[in-house]
């Protein structure tokens, strides 16, 4: 949920994930892996760089998914 707050604020890389969140840079893939498999995030690469960005009402879509399972 932390990853898809920080990026729905502004486009993200995957190191300054790891610092503002306190994992290792491994981790974050890994979830940001899922995340974009389930279509919550997107990425796009600039030269060095691969910046993440949460989908538009992907938290929405996430709370109503869990409110149908009821979690």
């Amino acid at each position: 949920m932390e990853i898809l707050r920080l990026a729905s604020q502004a486009p993200i890389t995957g190191h300054a994930l790891a610092r503002a969140l306190g994992l290792t840079e491994a981790t974050v893939h890994h979830h940001t892996s899922l995340l974009r498999a389930a279509g919550l995030i997107t990425s796009h690469r600039d030269t060095h760089r691969v910046y993440l960005t949460a989908v538009p009402g992907a938290l929405d879509r996430l709370f109503d998914e869990l409110r149908r399972a009821g979690l």
